[in-house]
């Protein structure tokens, strides 16, 4: 049993023939998210942040464990320099204090919020006061925060090594 069409091919390779192999994909309850998506003030939301409403909100949402690689991402951000930026991470997990350090170190503490852990009932205000998602793990059997953060009107870009990326990102569409 596997929850996307990457991890199938996967044990393919393998050698599993294709009836010992069942897809099985992660869902969630869309008219829940849309509707808790609808309900968010979204200025609201982003003004707890301290972005202004110009600003470009990035948002990581997962747990802070090297293999979804948070670090890749503050680099990037850094590097990206945008000049109405925030980056804002919502997810706890061991790399919290060195990826607090890092932000210090590179000179982007003020465009750099650490949310810590959100239970599911605060997701749909988060995903939708971001203005983009970004996964960039080296592995995620599928990574259910692209379906949720899509729901709530929140672009998102992704690693191919995302098994939801495969699946529900369409380059040019969504």
């Amino acid at each position: 049993i596997v929850p996307s069409s990457g991890t199938r091919e996967l044990m393919r390779s393998l050698g599993l023939p294709d009836d010992r192999v069942t897809l099985t994909p992660y869902v969630v309850d869309n008219d829940w998210w849309l509707a808790q998506s609808a309900g968010v003030d979204r200025a609201a939301v982003r003004a707890c942040w301290g972005a202004a409403p110009d600003d470009t909100v990035v948002l990581f949402c997962a747990k802070l464990q090297p293999w979804k690689r948070p670090a890749d991402l503050l680099l990037a951000f850094a590097r990206a320099k945008p000049a109405r930026g925030l980056l804002v991470f919502a997810g706890e997990g061991p790399l919290h204090q060195s990826l607090k350090a890092e932000a210090a170190k590179l000179g982007i503490t003020e465009r750099v919020r650490f949310l810590g852990f959100a239970n599911q009932t605060q997701l749909p205000a988060i995903y939708t006061a971001a203005d983009l998602m970004v996964l960039p793990s080296a592995y995620d059997a599928f990574g259910v925060v692209v379906n949720e953060a899509m729901l709530c009107g929140c672009p998102v870009a992704a690693s191919d090594h995302v098994g939801a990326a495969r699946d529900l990102i369409e380059h040019g569409r969504t």
